[in-house]
């Protein structure tokens, strides 16, 4: 569907709405599809990794932990450890979530900011904010409104739509462009504001896939596309150009079709689950876990040395840590069958006598019979058994 002109794109715009679904942004309400979500350019950028970013939520919450123990910490202490355990754990948990408050934070102050630049986006290109007009405005944004107000002095543009809701049919995506300009010489240019600390790549995609999608809609041709970055505590910006709006546009279609493939798409055929294991099952297979070794000695022997740490006797068997009981169900079943099997199989028993003196560690084993020896392969805990 093809608009005349800016303008009327603007009035086409006015019924869709922004939803959410599984936490991503999607529009509804795209003419002649309203039923149709299409995700938003920022929801597919995100499938993009950003390992700096992970780096950043980390140190954060490091510096959040830092700060809060030495700042928060009783003088007097803690009466227990397990008062001074829980406090800790409290401290942890806060500064977990001081990574998503910094990004809450920057973007209220975006949003904040954007409100204050689409205000006068359409005003004439040698008016600036009055004292008075600056006076309503937060003090936070001040800077910015301010740094707007010189930047469309110098641009050579003038402002042709402000703040609107773009799309592609035939990608199916959709955005808000912040504004789009012309040139003296007629060249239609895409906008997009930026309050955050750093110019990055994703930008650029961002605005290219506005600049497409404006010239889908209008069949007018975008010639450029700039990212400005206002800065946020002095009226300064940054501006800078995309230098191939249709090689980058490529870039930001491959990630669509990713998001698109990932998101929405049923990567298995069908599935085949077992739930439940018969016990007659568990008991017959057990012995494919099952390492034995049996050793024959009739002679008495003696050794200076303590029982290879690969198999502990019953004697030196410690009891076990929370950390080393079996957890799992399977496991408990498991052993059950090998005692049986144990139980079932054995047909001599053994004896084991010790004799010790003070003068030496020498230690004395008389095995008349049979030692049968086995491993559960992938346990913590080897076992011995003596039979």
């Amino acid at each position: 569907m093809k608009y005349k002109n800016l303008s009327s794109l603007l009035s086409a715009s006015t019924d869709i709405k922004r939803v959410t679904k599984n936490g991503q942004r999607y529009y509804q309400g795209i003419p002649g599809t309203p039923n149709k979500l299409f995700p938003s350019v920022t929801t597919v950028l995100k499938m993009i990794n950003k390992p700096m970013l992970k780096q950043w939520e980390l140190n954060t919450v490091v510096q959040s932990l830092k700060e809060s123990y030495f700042a928060k910490r009783p003088k007097d202490g803690f009466a227990t450890l397990a008062q001074e355990k829980q406090w800790i754990d409290q401290l942890i948990v806060e500064a977990k979530q001081s990574p998503f408050k910094v990004m809450g934070d920057a973007a209220s102050f975006g949003t904040k900011a954007h409100l204050a630049i689409d205000n006068s986006v359409l005003a004439p290109k040698d008016e600036v904010a009055s004292v008075a007009e600056l006076a309503s405005l937060e003090r936070e944004v001040v800077p910015v409104r301010l740094a707007f107000d010189e930047w469309k002095q110098r641009s050579g543009l003038t402002m042709e739509l402000r703040d609107s809701i773009v799309w592609s049919e035939r990608y199916q995506y959709a955005g808000a462009v912040d504004a789009v300009g012309r040139k003296a010489d007629g060249t239609l240019v895409a906008l997009d504001w930026k309050t955050s600390n750093y110019i990055n790549n994703e930008y650029a995609l961002q605005v290219c896939a506005y600049a497409k999608a404006l010239e889908e809609l209008t069949g007018e041709k975008i010639g450029e596309a700039w990212v400005v970055k206002f800065n946020k505590k002095l009226p300064l910006f940054e501006t800078k150009f995309i230098k191939d709006i249709d090689r980058t546009f490529n870039t930001f279609v491959n990630v669509l079709e990713l998001f698109n493939h990932y998101e929405q798409s049923d990567f298995f055929d069908e599935s085949i689950q077992l739930t439940n294991v018969p016990r007659e099952t568990l008991s017959a297979k057990s012995e494919e876990y099952i390492h034995f070794t049996s050793s024959h000695s009739n002679n008495t022997t003696t050794s200076q040395q303590q029982p290879t740490n690969h198999y502990i006797s019953s004697k030196q068997q410690q009891q076990p840590t929370a950390n080393e009981k079996l957890e799992k169900e399977g496991e408990t079943d498991l052993l059950s069958s090998i005692t049986q099997h144990l139980t079932s199989t054995s047909t001599s028993s053994t004896t084991e006598s010790t004799t010790s003196t003070s003068s030496s560690a020498t230690t004395t084993t008389t095995n008349n019979n049979s030692k049968l020896r086995f491993t559960i392969r992938n346990s913590g805990n080897p076992l011995k058994v003596n039979n």
